[in-house]
């Protein structure tokens, strides 16, 4: 993983972001993470964590999500309040404002969009079934789902500024691989 503190920071923002706790609960959480890393992947190259997701039931989780919705209980940065029902969800509330120093503004943006988007106009139910998709569908329960294969079910073919984005990334990778050879060389 890239950085911890930024997978940290992203998931106390999703959830900082959200004002109204009763709008998000764990599998919008999850769903949050996937697809704002999965936009930002095909559009800057990255994900936003760094970090790896699996296949479950009820869609892609990130790695880990339980151990950093841990943390930030622990430093008193969130609060997590079981639910009343069997229904209904686990609430999450921010007690202080998050890092947000750690983003791009690409960044922010990709996630104000998602958090709105999952938040305001999709059930838990919803937004799992959307979830599983051909990529889903291609990983076992518990597998490792890949970020590169959001590029196998694109929808639409690559524009002109798609395939200058992956050039520049392809070059950029080319350069650090050989800026580290070098460096091991001398």
């Amino acid at each position: 993983m890239k950085s911890e503190k930024k997978y940290i920071e992203m998931v106390h923002y999703v959830i900082n972001k959200c004002k109204n706790p009763s709008n998000l609960g764990a599998t919008k959480l999850n769903k949050i993470l996937w697809f704002s890393d999965t936009f930002a992947y095909r559009s800057i190259g990255v994900s936003i964590s760094g970090c790896a997701y699996e296949k479950r039931q009820h869609g892609p989780v990130p790695r880990g999500v339980v151990s950093v919705l841990d943390q930030l209980v622990k430093k008193q940065k969130i609060a997590v309040k079981e639910p009343d029902t069997k229904y209904a969800p686990r609430e999450f509330v921010s007690l202080s404002p998050p890092d947000t120093a750690v983003f791009s503004d690409d960044e922010r943006e990709i996630l104000d969009i998602v958090i709105d988007e999952i938040t305001e106009n999709h059930t838990a139910k919803s937004i799992s079934d959307l979830s599983h998709d051909a990529i889903w569908n291609a990983a076992n329960i518990g597998e490792e789902i890949p970020l590169f294969a959001v590029f196998a079910v694109a929808e639409e073919e690559p524009s002109d500024k798609d395939f200058a984005r992956a050039m520049r990334v392809v070059k950029r990778v080319i350069k650090d691989t050989k800026d580290h050879h070098h460096s091991e060389v001398a």
